[in-house]
Formats: C-alpha cells, sequence, structure tokens
C-alpha cells in the first residue's frame, strides 16, 4: 500500500536521478517482504533513545514488521543500531534523518532529505546499501565493504575499503586483532564514544 507513495516521495527528491538508484531497493524490499507490515511515521517524529534496527527487536518480531517508512523528517534522539550483517528492517525516511551515530549492516537505509550525524556513520558488509538523496554531515563516514551513495554533498571525511588501507588512517584501538586488516564496527563506535582517538596520528 506504500508503493505509490514511496515512488511519488522518490520521485519529487531533489536528486538528479533518484528513481534508478533508490527504487530499486525499494522494490527488492517489498518483494522479498511484502507480505509483512511497515510501521507508518508521520513527518516530524522524534524517538527518544536508540533505534534497534533489527528483526528480532521486540517491536518488529511481535508483529512482523519488516519495514520503517517517515514521511517527513526523523529526529532519533540516540544512534541507530542494525548488525546483523545479513539482514534487518528497512528504514526509509521521506524527509531528513538526524542521530547520533548510525551502525547499519544488512538493512536498507534510505534518506531523501539530508542525513545528519552528530558521531559516526558506519556501513558494514556488503549486504545492505545506505541512500541519502541530500547532504550527509557526521564526524566521519566508514563504509567497510558497504554500499554507500550519497547525491549531495558529504560534510564527514571518508574512508571506503576500496580505497585505503584501514591500518593507515585508523587507530590501534579500533582493531580487535593483529592481523586482520578490517576494523571492528562495534569498537569503532564505542571508542569514539569514549573519547579514544579512533584516526591514526597520520591520518584524518
Amino acid at each position: 500500500e506504500l508503493l505509490s507513495a514511496i515512488t511519488a516521495a522518490l520521485q519529487a527528491s531533489k536528486s538528479n536521478n533518484p528513481v534508478d538508484c533508490f527504487s530499486e531497493f525499494v522494490n527488492h524490499e517489498l518483494e522479498t517482504h511484502g507480505q509483512e507490515n511497515a510501521l507508518v511515521l508521520p513527518g516530524g517524529t522524534k524517538l527518544d533513545g536508540d533505534l534497534i534496527l533489527e528483526s528480532f527487536a521486540p517491536w518488529a518480531g511481535q508483529s512482523k514488521v519488516s519495514a520503517i517508512v517517515c514521511l517527513g523528517d526523523l529526529e532519533v534522539a540516540g544512534d541507530i543500531l542494525n548488525k546483523t550483517l545479513e539482514h534487518g528492517p528497512m528504514l526509509f525516511v521521506k524527509g531528513s534523518l538526524s542521530v547520533n551515530s548510525l551502525h547499519k549492516a544488512g538493512s536498507t537505509v534510505i534518506v531523501l532529505g539530508d542525513l545528519l550525524a552528530s558521531e559516526l556513520v558506519i556501513g558494514e558488509y556488503n549486504d545492505g546499501v545506505l541512500r541519502v538523496a541530500g547532504d550527509l554531515k557526521a564526524a566521519a563516514l566508514l563504509s567497510l565493504d558497504h554500499d554507500c551513495y550519497v547525491v549531495g554533498e558529504t560534510e564527514a571525511p571518508y574512508f571506503h575499503s576500496d580505497d585505503c588501507i584501514w591500518r593507515d588512517h585508523l587507530s590501534e584501538h579500533v582493531f580487535s586483532d593483529y592481523v586482520e586488516d578490517a576494523p571492528d564496527a562495534g569498537l569503532l563506535l564505542r571508542c569514539f564514544k569514549a573519547g579514544l582517538p579512533i584516526f591514526a596520528l597520520s591520518g584524518s
């Protein structure tokens, strides 16, 4: 029932050509979870605390909710957390999304306005996608083998697995293994919140 409203929102978005690079992921979610429920929030919704964007979260599992659709701006007072690598509920925000940190893995997260994070935006693994039609502002955007696409400006230091050797840029605090090159996403977030340096002295 939400498809026509979401499609209209995509077409009205300020990005140059959002339909092709955004709607394919919406369609995939609808095809995969079309018989399940969506939680629809009015624009201007403010959520206290963290949003656990996981299929096993009580708000999702008890009512078979596979997507959150906000019909305007969404403010999350805490973090948005999706740590399951293979899947998670979709989050579709027609307006802008404000959050402390966004740590996402298998979920599809689509924001048609700006993504405004006061802390980190972390994308982990290659099963989920992050799509932002507006600008992204954060202390840092870290893509750990993740599909992140921002149509507008990215006002954050941006590091991607394809473009960097992580140990050249990040502090040893954020690696859980002395051999593995990839940082631990959970450690990244915990260290940042604890005030520990996440970047190497020679990095950004």
